[in-house]
């Protein structure tokens, strides 16, 4: 059995990066779920999410679409659009999705469930690590080799977001 991986702050970050490259101004709701509405989201082979048929990775994970993408997700008609398509994506099965609230609320009849905790510190290092590009790291053993001011800003964002984007 194949499995599609989907990442599922991928799809915020999607309409994010759409609606700024369009101009659209972010702090209304009813124009960012109009750009949702008009853009295709979908993942190619090597799950990657592509808007349009084309591939955005390193685009949507800039440092501007970073500092915007929780105002779009705490949109209620964002939010109920990226439930929809997920539910949808869903139904043919073979999918892993990762994200906030996904076997509570998003999939709650999913046949496996897996919830993973990690520290803050360890979470701040993975955001920092990361960058524009998605990196697996075992943080909580490297945490130690990372000077406290150098992770205090991306933990002071981290909490920001979790505040902000908390159910």
């Amino acid at each position: 059995n194949e499995y599609t991986y989907v990442d599922t702050g991928a799809l915020y970050r999607g309409i994010t990066f759409q609606a700024l490259k369009e101009n659209v101004n972010l702090m209304d709701e009813t124009k960012v779920a109009e750009v949702a509405q008009r853009i295709k989201l979908s993942f190619n082979a090597n799950n990657q999410l592509l808007i349009n048929d084309i591939e955005h990775t390193n685009e949507i994970r800039t440092p501007e679409v970073s500092r915007n993408v929780s105002l779009v997700a705490s949109y209620p008609m964002i939010r109920n659009y990226i439930l929809k398509f997920l539910r949808e994506l869903a139904k043919a099965g073979g999918v892993i999705m990762d994200g906030r609230d996904i076997g509570a609320f998003v999939l709650p009849d999913a046949e496996v469930k897996i919830f993973l905790i990690s520290t803050e510190s360890g979470a701040a290092l993975r955001s920092m690590v990361r960058g524009s590009s998605r990196v697996a790291l075992a943080t909580d053993f490297a945490l130690p080799l990372i000077p406290p001011f150098l992770i205090s800003p991306v933990l002071f964002s981290r909490r920001s977001k979790n505040l902000s984007t908390s159910t």
